[in-house]
């Protein structure tokens, strides 16, 4: 089905997406670093897993939410924040390659024992997932066509965390939205806002637009398969982005070599509509409250059962054309997200300082360019 307005659409979500994952945080470590993982969690290497040197994690297309980001009429105004959530189940994992380039390959799927079995008798099958809430803000948002960026916010929400959960019942359920921070909490952190982030998202237009008059492409939110969501469409669009989570606990009968100072890098694809998973209906959007070190003998608890759902202003993802909930009247934008997450070393204060001099100087010429309008409202 075709839209046949343009509803203002200057920006529209494009970049919401943007992880928008968002838009992550860009930083590519000096040297190879991996950690020694014990896929299932025998840290005596005897169970169906022994552990492997793992420099990444390679995951299925999974479902983000931008809460709150889309102005009415499908506008992004910079300066607007919004929470960015994301649940997905890890289908790989990458390793140090002894002769480079590349320098990094595929775990052997031989060496994973059951990730991802679905079989009920199986009593190796695991799944690992991760879930992670951050803020964004819009950056810059050009008229449609154009393209939205992205930063991660440098104020995080309360909300904002960063968990990988490893569970025995393989039942992640992308269409439901549920099963991803169950299981055995084995690791958590935080969204970075100390590393430089970005990310774009751009709508896409429709090849049947009038001469000279662009419309953007509007698809059912669901063409993966049969159609889940009757009577839902969604704007089109993709861009590209990454997210740096730094890791603050984990859980070592898992992970064998300390994680301090290390954070994964998200490098990631939102897209819409969804072609490779269905829509979640629902998302985790409460940190696992347990406040005990994952260090110990006691394993990691299951988080707080999912509650969040997509509110998109009307039957259009991305246009709002009815007003949300949110500050402004915003509503949501639903995304889906596939990539994967090299890990990467933290840089240490001293190069922090000098990585924001450099910021600086660039901010000071930017903010010499910005000196005009910002706000884009429907037309």
């Amino acid at each position: 089905m075709r839209h046949s307005k343009r509803h203002g659409l200057r920006v529209i979500l494009a970049g919401l997406a943007a992880w928008t994952l968002g838009v992550g945080a860009t930083f590519t470590p000096a040297r190879a670093v991996f950690v020694s993982w014990d896929l299932d969690g025998n840290a005596t290497g005897l169970g169906a897993t022994a552990p492997q040197n793992i420099s990444g994690i390679v995951f299925n297309p999974g479902n983000a939410l931008s809460q709150n980001s889309v102005r009415p009429g499908g506008a992004l105004v910079p300066g607007d924040t919004f929470q960015l959530y994301f649940q997905t189940n890890l289908t790989g994992f990458t390793r140090p390659n002894a002769t480079p380039p590349p320098d990094s390959q595929a775990v052997p799927s031989n060496l994973l024992g059951g990730l991802n079995d679905t079989t009920a008798t199986n009593p190796n099958r695991y799944e690992i997932t991760v879930v992670l809430s951050a803020t964004e803000v819009v950056r810059t948002a050009q008229p449609f066509p154009g393209a939205a960026t992205f930063d991660l916010n440098p104020v995080q929400a309360a909300n904002s965390f960063f968990e990988i959960y490893f569970d025995r019942a393989v039942n992640s359920d992308p269409l439901a939205g549920t099963g991803y921070n169950d299981g055995r909490l084995i690791a958590r952190g935080v969204p970075s806002s100390a590393l430089p982030s970005n990310g774009t998202f751009g709508v896409t237009v429709d090849p049947n637009s009038p001469p000279g008059s662009p419309l953007p492409l509007i698809q059912n939110l669901d063409i993966n398969g049969s159609n889940n969501r009757l009577g839902i469409t969604s704007l089109s669009g993709s861009g590209s982005a990454t997210l740096v989570a730094v890791i603050t606990d984990y859980d070592p009968e898992f992970f064998l070599t300390p994680l301090s100072s290390l954070a994964f890098s998200f490098t990631t694809d939102p897209s819409a509509p969804f072609d490779q998973t269905d829509p979640s209906g629902l998302f985790a959007s409460v940190a696992n409250p347990y406040a005990g070190s994952l260090s110990t003998a006691t394993p990691g608890p299951a988080g707080p059962t999912p509650t969040l759902a997509p509110n998109y202003g009307g039957t259009v993802n991305g246009q709002n054309l009815n007003g949300g909930p949110g500050p402004n009247g915003t509503a949501d934008f639903q995304f889906q997200v596939g990539g994967s997450a090299p890990l990467a070393a933290v840089p240490e204060p001293t190069s922090l300082t000098l990585m924001g001099l450099g910021l600086v100087s660039s901010l000071g010429l930017g903010w010499r360019r910005r000196l005009r309008p910002a706000s884009h409202t429907a037309a």
